[in-house]
C-alpha cells in the first residue's frame, strides 16, 4: 500500500489502520508511508533515503539508537508527538512479544 490513507481525516485514517491490522493480521503488508504513525507500531520498518536502506528492524530497535534515521524524524516532529509514537511502539513490541510467548 502506497500511503492509502494520505488524503483522509485523521479519524477515518485511524479506523482503517484498525481494520487493516485485524482483517490482514496473517499476511505480510508492505506500506510506503510518510506519516509515522501509520507504521510506528508495525512488525518492522525500513528507512530509505537516496534510494538505499538506511535502517531495517522494529521501531522500538530503531528507537534505541537515538542517531538513527528513524530516531531523527521521530524528534523531528516535536516533544509530545515523538513520545507519543515513541510509547506506541513500545507498546507494539510488549505485544508483539507477548504473542511470542503464547
Amino acid at each position: 500500500m502506497d500511503e492509502p490513507t494520505s488524503n483522509i481525516d485523521k479519524d477515518t485514517d485511524e479506523r482503517l489502520q484498525k481494520l487493516a491490522r485485524t482483517e490482514l493480521e496473517e499476511c505480510t503488508v508492505l506500506t510506503i508511508a510518510h506519516r509515522l504513525g501509520t507504521v510506528i507500531d508495525y512488525d518492522r520498518i525500513m528507512v530509505m533515503g537516496a534510494g538505499k536502506v538506511l535502517e531495517f528492524d522494529t521501531p522500538s530497535k530503531l528507537l534505541e539508537n537515538t542517531s538513527g534515521e528513524l530516531s531523527r524524524m521521530v524528534d523531528a516532529m516535536g516533544s509530545s508527538a515523538a513520545a507519543a509514537l515513541k510509547i506506541k511502539a513500545n507498546e507494539a513490541a510488549s505485544c508483539s512479544s507477548q504473542k511470542k510467548d503464547v
